[in-house]
């Protein structure tokens, strides 16, 4: 390309490189988020008066309460047991949506680098051969 069609090629070159990276973003942000309510779905079923170590657990952090109550202004027990519960479910819907979206991005790069792999060096970029410098 030469003159005006070199500015052209590379604008072009641009806007694939934009859209391509806004596209991507868009595309892994939505897994993420997709994941991340999925994993929090499949936790909260765990939460549950039937599940001992859910029940021990709740029973620790209402002993907690009693302690803080009067210096942090906190409602009631119940209500710490709920909030305490629903942050810490997300936070691991987070951390394991989190790993699988690392996983994901690996199998995107693998699959990206095929092609790369793939391509053959043009003729004239290609090192003399030793021959000819006799």
């Amino acid at each position: 390309f030469k003159g005006p069609a070199l500015g052209q090629a590379a604008g072009i070159m641009n806007l694939a490189r934009q859209l391509g990276g806004s596209f991507g973003i868009a595309i892994f942000s939505t897994v993420f988020s997709h994941s991340q309510d999925v994993a929090y779905e499949n936790m909260r079923r765990y939460i549950s008066p039937l599940n001992i170590n859910y029940t021990g657990w709740a029973h620790r952090v209402q002993g907690l309460h009693y302690r803080l109550a009067g210096e942090v202004g906190l409602a009631t027990p119940q209500s710490l047991v709920a909030k305490v519960a629903y942050f810490s479910v997300k936070k691991q819907a987070f951390v394991i949506s989190f790993d699988a979206q690392c996983w994901y991005m690996l199998i995107v790069f693998g699959l990206a680098i095929i092609p790369i792999l793939l391509l053959k060096k043009p003729a004239h970029l290609s090192a003399p051969s030793e021959a000819a410098g006799d």
